[in-house]
């Protein structure tokens, strides 16, 4: 058997899931983009690989997700989007876009656009979180029980999906951008938002 990871690589296309995706122990599911995409208040997505969770709309469960990697997996190249959630009206929860596991997942050169809550960091020794862009509704980034080191890197989280006011005002009251909680070191370099 071979160590090495294995790519699954979908090409440039709008894909639709009704529910979750799980990315197994080293494979990478790899999209078309090969930097971090950004599409400030443009919602025309045709250039490149677009995940489209129609699924979980409401869900307020923790542990619920649309993604999952497990240890040794990684994310990279795509858009996240959430083509339910209305730009002009107050946002709806839906479960988290990506969930980390393990050791050594990676997430790297991708738009989560709209998700109600990002990336979820907890148990994922060794995280690697790499040039993440998009307007996160409720959490950004949430770190927890990281036993060993967490990289976070060029993460930028602005208004790029909404700035109507029903958005904005559920963000300045309950939006967070980054939780950190358990972390035996975090490193964190130009990230903000």
């Amino acid at each position: 058997a071979s160590s090495e990871n294995k790519v699954v690589y979908a090409p440039s296309g709008l894909y639709v899931f009704k529910s979750s995706i799980q990315i197994p122990s080293g494979v990478t599911l790899q999209g078309s983009y090969t930097k971090v995409p950004s599409h400030s208040h443009s919602l025309t997505l045709n250039d490149g690989t677009v995940l489209i969770p129609v699924g979980g709309r409401g869900d307020t469960d923790p542990s619920s997700y649309f993604i999952q990697l497990a240890g040794n997996a990684g994310l990279t190249g795509v858009v996240i989007y959430h083509k339910e959630q209305d730009q002009y009206q107050a946002p709806v929860p839906y479960p988290w876009s990506v969930m980390m596991s393990g050791d050594n997942p990676a997430v790297t050169d991708v738009e989560i656009l709209n998700s109600w809550n990002g990336i979820n960091a907890t148990g994922a020794g060794r995280h690697y979180i790499a040039r993440v862009q998009g307007q996160p509704l409720n959490i950004g980034l949430f770190v927890d029980a990281t036993y060993d080191i967490g990289r976070i890197e060029d993460v930028h989280f602005n208004p790029w999906f909404s700035d109507f006011p029903l958005f904005t005002q559920h963000q300045l009251i309950f939006g967070k951008a980054f939780v950190i909680g358990r972390s035996d070191w975090e490193y964190v370099f130009n990230t903000f938002a």
